[in-house]
């Protein structure tokens, strides 16, 4: 029988089934085996290529094996060329394969350059898996033959190969796709090539700023707050909301979306002084405005690996996160000085025992208001039929969810959620968690006070009795006294503003009717400080809470 060149001799005795299949697949590996046992091959040896006969086709095999060759019409590693690789391996003999076959170098994977592993995943997405890495760590690696990388995220498989270019992914593409570029970051972190940390500290760097763009819009912001400052509101003509406006659209533009945010904000609080609303106060533009000038004055002056943190997100990322269980508790309505009105839905989760929130918004900026569905009407999210109001007294489970920072749940349509039966409230939220001494409320809320993520600031309270309300004129805001089994007070507050109008009627009636007819109510709120203050914002309010009412 002919010899077989050096090189391929090599390839094949690095080859075992692992190898193959991740040339091909598993599948492929054994029809090949099966169809090997019926044949007989014949070979002939050219240069540095083996051409195997067998089934009425011929293989032309080739170092590496990822570029052999087939007569079929079959595209990639075909079982023919399989059977021919198997046959060719038989013929080397056992002791020679393995005598010959060093260990894999890897060497090619660890080597890869990091600019086409960003390309092919874009931006966004390799910003997301960096983030999915610092939050979850690496993903699973096995090393063998081949590297084997599963990304749970996707979710996919990847079988690294070398050369690079004959890897394979269970989206079967032929090119370098989001998951090979993936996995391949994943390995040479996995063996010690990058560090976490060094990419975090290039993306930080990189942040994909024009830093004299940036600081010149930053200068021009700094000196219009500066210039407000100066004047004061009295002296401000109106003309002042469009020159907010525009700063904020300059900010956009330069993807300073803290400055953009803060900016609509103190426009819409000038609004509320032209039109001598009660709801203006003057600490509240104050505040606005020094916090504009402190932010641009930062951003003219910071190094560039620190604007990342001061510009602020457009959008975070949602992450994966694990099958929830949850129960929805409450809703209340928002308008949101940035520009955005909307919903924002409370779930309490039964077996992470905390809250997470969804939201629906709508930008307000060029439309007109009043548009939106009342929050009950809104379509129910994760492919669930009917509205939100279907949703009380229901317990669901999510699963294939996705979270931002704050446990902000996504309506992502990979998302799934079934109904899982009826629950009431006061079943699905702990005794714990129902709070009758307020002193408990405040130690289990203070470290996410004053201005932690709103899920961790929401609560449900049980007060032993309420005081007649209070509307004080001077402050314009609706306050009810709650009073705890110890007698301690806490105040639930509203301020008055024409989209507060509902909320403030509500409470009135509310208040009204428990003096009248009593009951045991309840109060789902977000609790806050101001001054050394504990104060309650109401999302909804229980008349009868327990089953026994």
């Amino acid at each position: 029988m002919e010899e077989f060149p050096a090189s391929l001799k090599k390839a094949l005795a690095e080859a075992d089934e692992a190898y193959l299949a991740g040339l091909s697949n598993k599948g492929t590996v054994n029809r090949g085996k099966k169809d090997l046992q019926g044949l007989s091959p014949a070979l002939t040896v050219q240069g540095e290529e083996a051409q195997v006969a067998l089934g009425g086709e011929t293989c032309t095999l080739r170092a590496p094996l990822g570029d052999s060759a087939c007569t079929c019409p079959a595209r990639g590693i075909c079982r023919h060329l399989i059977s021919a690789i198997l046959w060719a391996k038989d013929q080397l003999g056992e002791a020679a394969s393995q005598e010959a076959a060093p260990p894999p170098d890897f060497t090619p994977l660890l080597e890869y350059p990091l600019e086409p592993l960003k390309r092919a995943m874009s931006g966004r997405r390799f910003g997301q898996l960096l983030a999915r890495l610092q939050g979850e760590g690496l993903p699973p690696v096995e090393e063998g033959s081949i590297v084997t990388v599963q990304l749970p995220w996707e979710p996919a498989a990847v079988k690294l190969l070398v050369p690079v270019e004959h890897s394979t992914c269970t989206c079967h593409s032929r090119e370098l796709c989001a998951h090979k570029a993936q996995a391949i970051l994943c390995y040479q972190l996995f063996k010690g090539k990058l560090s976490l940390e060094a990419l975090l500290a290039q993306e930080d760097e990189e942040g994909g700023w024009e830093p004299e763009a940036l600081r010149g819009v930053a200068e021009a912001v700094c000196a219009g707050a500066a210039a407000q400052l100066q004047t004061g509101v009295s002296r401000m003509p109106a003309s002042v909301c469009d020159s907010l406006e525009r700063l904020a659209a300059l900010c956009h533009n330069a993807r300073l979306p803290e400055l953009e945010k803060d900016l609509r904000a103190a426009a819409s609080v000038y609004r509320r002084y032209f039109a001598r609303s009660a709801a203006y106060h003057d600490a509240d533009l104050l505040a606005l405005l020094a916090a504009i000038y402190r932010r641009a004055e930062k951003l003219q002056t910071a190094p560039e690996n620190q604007l990342s943190q001061l510009a602020g997100t457009f959008r975070e990322d949602y992450l994966p996160c694990p099958s929830l269980r949850l129960s929805l508790l409450g809703e209340r309505e928002f308008h949101a000085n940035s520009g955005f009105e909307g919903h924002i839905y409370y779930f309490w989760e039964r077996t992470q025992r905390q809250f997470y929130t969804y939201t629906v918004a709508r930008p307000t900026i060029y439309d007109s208001p009043r548009r939106g569905r009342p929050g009950q009407y809104q379509a129910a999210p994760w492919q669930l039929e009917g509205t939100m109001a279907h949703l009380y007294g229901q317990e669901l489970e999510l699963r294939g969810g996705r979270a931002a920072r704050g446990r902000r749940l996504s309506s992502s349509g990979q998302s799934r959620a079934v109904l899982l039966g009826p629950l009431s409230p006061w079943d699905a939220l702990p005794q714990e968690r129902q709070y009758q001494d307020f002193s408990l409320l405040f130690r289990d809320l203070r470290p996410a006070l004053p201005d932690g993520p709103e899920a961790d600031r929401v609560a449900l309270l049980l007060p032993r009795e309420c005081d007649p309300p209070d509307f004080d004129r001077v402050q314009q805001a609706f306050r009810l006294t709650l009073r705890d089994v110890r007698g301690r007070s806490l105040r639930l507050e509203v301020k008055y503003r024409k989209e507060e109008e509902r909320v403030v009627d509500t409470l009135e009636r509310f208040a009204e009717s428990l003096k009248q007819t009593g009951g045991r109510p309840a109060f789902l709120g977000i609790c806050y400080l101001e001054g050394e203050e504990l104060k309650l914002y109401p999302i909804e309010i229980y008349r009868d809470w327990g089953e026994s009412l």
